[in-house]
C-alpha cells in the first residue's frame, strides 16, 4: 500500500528541514511514497525548502491551524494510506517502513509513540499533568477511504486544537478499529519557549474549552476533566492575580499570592487521581507516585521563578512527550 505523508507547518522552517531530511532518507528509490507539506503560514523560506529538496508544496489562506492543514493535505494524496507528523518531530528510521507493516493486520487507523529527551518519568507525570490525547495526530496514520467516509477533520468546531478527539469519536462511533504499534516511533525534542505566555494561559484557558467542547458533543473524555476543570478555573484566576501583583511587589508576597495557592491546588489534584487510581484499580509503581507528588510540590516554586523570567525576555525548556496506552 502506498503511503501519503502529510506534515502541516508553521514558522518552523529550519526543523522542517530536519523532518524532510530524515524522510527522504527512508523513502529514497520507493516509487510508492509522497511526502506533502502544508504551509499555513505562507513562508518564502519554508516553499523555498521544499523546491530544493523536491517536496509538493502547498500553502493554506494562512493561519487555519493544523487540522485545516492536514485536511487540505489529504486532498492531495495519491496514496492509500495517510500518515501525518509535526514539523518538529523527527521520525525513527524505521518510521515509514513501520507504517506499511502496521497495516497488514486487519485496521483502519495506527498510532505509535512519541519519546523526548526526558523519559522515562516524566510520561507519567506528563500524563497526569497535562491534556492527554488519545489519538496523538503528530503520529498517526489512516487509510484514506476510511478518512474521506468520516469526512477527515471537517467538522470539527475548532481547528487549533480538539480535531484529534474530534477524529477519534468518529472513528469509535462508526466500529472502526485502531491499533497502536510501538515500531512508529518519532521523537518530540524539547522546546525553548515562553512559559508564561504559552503554559500557564494558554494550556489552561485551552483545557477549560476543550473540557466543554468534549462534554458537549463527544461520547467520549477524559474522566480527570470532570475533577479537574474547576481546579483549573481557580488557579488561572491566581495565575491573573500574580500576574498584577508581580511588577509591584516584593518577592516574599508573590510567594504567598502564587506558591501557596498552587500547592493547594496540587494537593487538590493529587488527592482526585488517588482516588481514579483506587477506584479503577490502576496499576502503578509507588515510587513513580511519589516522584509525582515531589515534582509537584517543587515544581510550583520554580514556576513562580519562571514566571518572573518570563517578563523580561528569557525563556525555558518546557519538555514534551506521550507515552501511549494501547497496544496493536
Amino acid at each position: 500500500m502506498g503511503v501519503s505523508i502529510i506534515i502541516p507547518t508553521y514558522k518552523r522552517p529550519e526543523s522542517l528541514r530536519k523532518l524532510l531530511t530524515s524522510l527522504i532518507n527512508q523513502i529514497e528509490h520507493k516509487k510508492d511514497i509522497e511526502i506533502i507539506v502544508v504551509d499555513d503560514e505562507n513562508s518564502i523560506e519554508t516553499k523555498k525548502i521544499c523546491k530544493e529538496i523536491g517536496i509538493k508544496y502547498i500553502k493554506t489562506k494562512g493561519n487555519e491551524g493544523p487540522g485545516h492543514a492536514r485536511e487540505l493535505g489529504s486532498k492531495y494524496a495519491h496514496y492509500e494510506i495517510l500518515a501525518f507528523i509535526d514539523d518538529d518531530e523527527l521520525p525513527d528510521n524505521q518510521w515509514v517502513k513501520s507504517i506499511r507493516e502496521a497495516f497488514k493486520k486487519d485496521i483502519d487507523a495506527v498510532y505509535g509513540p512519541i519519546s523526548s529527551d526526558t523519559e522515562p518519568f516524566y510520561p507519567f507525570i506528563h500524563s497526569f499533568t497535562r491534556t492527554k490525547s488519545v489519538l496523538p495526530t503528530g503520529n498517526f496514520a489512516i487509510k484514506k477511504k476510511v478518512f474521506e467516509e468520516l469526512c477527515g477533520f471537517k467538522e470539527c468546531p475548532f481547528s487549533d486544537f480538539g480535531e484529534d478527539w474530534c477524529l477519534y469519536n468518529k472513528l469509535i462511533s462508526a466500529h472502526k478499529k485502531i491499533g497502536y504499534y510501538e515500531k512508529m516511533l518519532v521523537y518530540h525534542p524539547p522546546r525553548f519557549i515562553n512559559l508564561y505566555n504559552r503554559y500557564y494561559f494558554k494550556n489552561k484557558i485551552t483545557a477549560m474549552f476543550r473540557h466543554l467542547y468534549l462534554k458537549k458533543n463527544l461520547k467520549i473524555y477524559p474522566l480527570a476533566y470532570d475533577n479537574l476543570i474547576i481546579k483549573n478555573m481557580i488557579l488561572l484566576l491566581w495565575f491573573v492575580i500574580s500576574f498584577i501583583f508581580l511588577k509591584k511587589t516584593p518577592l516574599y508576597f508573590n510567594f504567598l499570592t502564587f506558591y501557596l495557592p498552587c500547592l493547594l491546588y496540587f494537593t487538590l489534584k493529587s488527592l482526585t487521581f488517588f482516588k481514579i487510581i483506587k477506584r479503577f484499580n490502576i496499576d502503578y509503581h509507588p515510587e513513580q507516585l511519589i516522584l509525582y507528588c515531589l515534582v509537584g510540590f517543587i515544581n510550583p516554586f520554580f514556576d513562580l521563578v519562571a514566571l518572573t523570567y518570563s517578563f523580561i525576555g528569557n525563556t525555558i525548556i518546557t519538555p514534551h512527550s506521550r507515552k501511549p496506552d494501547r497496544t496493536l
